[in-house]
């Protein structure tokens, strides 16, 4: 996965030159979004998600 991205971001960088690169100190990852739901919204952030 990390080589996909790495691959992606070499890519990217080439049609955007001044983007963000990857190094030892930034890797890709993925970011989880942690939220309180209102009860009466929950089933429709279920159905969402499925």
């Amino acid at each position: 996965m990390i080589r996909e991205a790495d691959a992606a971001n070499a890519r990217l960088r080439k049609v955007f030159p001044k983007g963000f690169a990857f190094d030892a100190s930034h890797r890709p990852h993925i970011t989880i979004l942690q939220r309180y739901v209102r009860t009466a919204d929950l089933d429709n952030v279920y159905n969402a998600a499925n």
